[in-house]
């Protein structure tokens, strides 16, 4: 069976520290790859994460100082060894944070994109 991909919008791979809190408690996680709705994460599998759960994410962007804020949900996860996988869909984004982050996958994108023939 192929399972098939339901995002709307493109993930971009992006390694990032992100500041996770989930009730209060501060969790470090690292980014896999993230897009205009949600992002992809990694931390230790010791966390209490199920799904739906809201949670509070901290991440500043590669080349950026500036510190996104943003209200998210967990939409799924999963064990792997000593690490859980989840992923996250942002509730609650800034104007000024949603700008950054377009910003940004847009100069990401368009590096990405390969050059028609001509």
């Amino acid at each position: 069976m192929i399972r098939q991909d339901r995002r709307i919008s493109p993930r971009v791979p992006t390694v990032v520290a992100v500041k996770n809190y989930i009730n209060r408690k501060l969790v470090l996680c690292q980014s896999t790859d993230i897009s205009d709705k949600g992002m992809a994460l990694t931390a230790p599998s010791g966390i209490l994460l199920g799904r739906p759960r809201p949670v509070s994410i901290q991440f500043a962007l590669p080349g950026s100082n500036t510190l996104i804020s943003a209200q998210a949900v967990t939409v799924r996860t999963r064990d792997e060894g000593r690490f859980r996988h989840f992923a996250v869909q942002f509730t609650r984004l800034s104007n000024e944070d949603r700008a950054l982050l377009a910003h940004f996958l847009g100069q990401t994108q368009s590096k990405s994109r390969i050059p028609s023939p001509g």
